[in-house]
């Protein structure tokens, strides 16, 4: 039987389709890339990015809660391993691929076609393609700050270069390969209108919660801590390192509002049973039990991701926001394998070199 081109075209155009879904790592970015910069939500604390710290063990990223200002048992763990006095250990830690701390910047932004006058080839106008998160390290989030609070792009408006009617599209660019990469952020000459519908809160993607949405829980992150220091079980480190587990206490619960300071409660008179944020100790019956805590759902949930990196591994994947929320564990370790290729392909810049 022939191949029916037809289908094989029309299969090749969904891949396409579903492999731009919500998130845009930087080191994706194509030589010339086209986008307008969101204002925040309400919950963004009046910046147009939420700083997400991760951290890489192997093959996997975890989430720090405390990007979102949550208490964490990481620094406990990691403090713990530093302090473990085994050489292996400390090797692993040392060794960037396998382990590594690093801050990235999420922000909303308008994916965008340029349209171009058929005369003079010169930029008239956009096509709005759809609304994605950029997750950039300081390199490309400090370029696009500088556009953002440069005076030469202030329109009189509160939301400046971001402002719906009055601001400005940006070009990013990606030029070099892995170390020798460099990121580039350019505004656009003239003031383009975005149509209203792209900037109703409502249909907007919200940033804080896709973040929170992506985190392990306490029990979770100390598990994984403590499989990638101490033994994991489908793994060479088994052996040398499976006697060996932290004990760590799991954080308090995340008492906060997202994006504010954590308001740590009182103490209590007595000793109460311990309490994690996913679960609490079973309490005896009380006539009004106090609901428990719970985090909140985002507005969008995390699809999967079909980015390929082939450098770190086969698994193709995308995320998106019609995925059902019990596929969220599955989403984060395919967000995991998506950001492991940040360990190469760009240039670092250290933190300081933000003007924020």
């Amino acid at each position: 039987m022939g191949l029916d081109m037809s289908k094989l075209k029309n299969f090749k155009h969904e891949l396409e389709e579903k492999s731009s879904g919500i998130w845009l790592f930087q080191n994706k970015l194509t030589p010339e890339y086209d986008a307008r910069m969101l204002p925040p939500l309400e919950n963004m604390g009046g910046v147009y990015f939420v700083r997400k710290k991760t951290y890489t063990l192997g093959k996997k990223s975890i989430v720090c809660p405390s990007s979102l200002g949550y208490e964490t048992p990481i620094p406990q763990l990691v403090e713990a391993a530093k302090n473990s006095g085994d050489p292996e250990i400390i090797k692993l830690m040392k060794n960037r691929k396998e382990y590594r701390e690093r801050e990235e910047y999420v922000m909303p932004y308008l994916e965008l076609k340029p349209i171009l006058d058929e005369d003079t080839g010169q930029l008239i106008g956009q096509e709005v393609i759809k609304e994605r998160l950029l997750c950039a390290t300081s390199q490309l989030t400090g370029q696009i700050n500088d556009i953002i609070t440069g005076r030469n792009y202030q329109n009189g408006t509160k939301e400046g270069i971001l402002h719906r009617v009055k601001g400005r599209n940006m070009l990013w660019s990606k030029q070099g390969e892995l170390l020798d990469t460099e990121y580039k952020a350019e505004a656009w000459p003239i003031e383009t209108e975005i149509e209203e519908k792209w900037y109703i809160e409502e249909s907007r993607i919200d940033v804080v919660q896709t973040v929170e949405e992506i985190m392990l829980s306490d029990d979770e992150i100390i598990a994984e801590f403590n499989s990638f220091f101490y033994g994991n079980p489908s793994g060479p480190r088994q052996q040398s390192r499976s006697s060996s587990r932290i004990t760590a206490e799991p954080a308090q619960p995340r008492a906060m509002t997202r994006n504010r300071p954590v308001q740590k409660a009182p103490e209590p008179e007595a000793d109460p049973a311990p309490v994690t944020r996913q679960r609490a100790a079973a309490q005896p019956a009380q006539e009004d039990p106090a609901p428990q805590r719970t985090r909140t759902q985002r507005a969008r949930t995390v699809e999967e991701a079909d980015v390929v990196d082939e450098e770190t591994t086969s698994t193709g994947r995308s995320l998106s926001d019609d995925v059902q929320k019990d596929s969220r564990g599955t989403a984060r370790n395919m967000l995991s394998q998506l950001e492991d290729d940040e360990d190469r392909g760009f240039k670092e810049v250290d933190d300081d070199a933000l003007p924020f």
